[in-house]
């Protein structure tokens, strides 16, 4: 594992263990600061590039919790 991969993956693995996954705030980026629900509630661009991004590696948990969001919020 590279240096970069492992600061990296630092951002990925710092969740609240009693917190639910929405109020997971994100440490890096232009959203650093903001909580997963905020960033999938005010920027749509932002979630449809998560959730289309093929690197996965250090994405993954806030991908998941987005395609959950979006299963729930529009499914039939």
């Amino acid at each position: 594992m590279t240096y970069l991969s492992r600061f990296l993956e630092q951002f990925e693995n710092k969740q609240e263990e009693n917190k639910p996954m929405g109020e997971t705030v994100i440490n890096f980026g232009r959203h650093k600061g903001a909580t997963y629900d905020h960033i999938y509630e005010n920027d749509k661009q932002y979630v449809k590039w998560i959730i289309t991004n093929k690197d996965e590696k250090y994405i993954k948990k806030i991908k998941a919790y987005f395609v959950e969001r979006i299963e729930k919020d529009y499914a039939d």
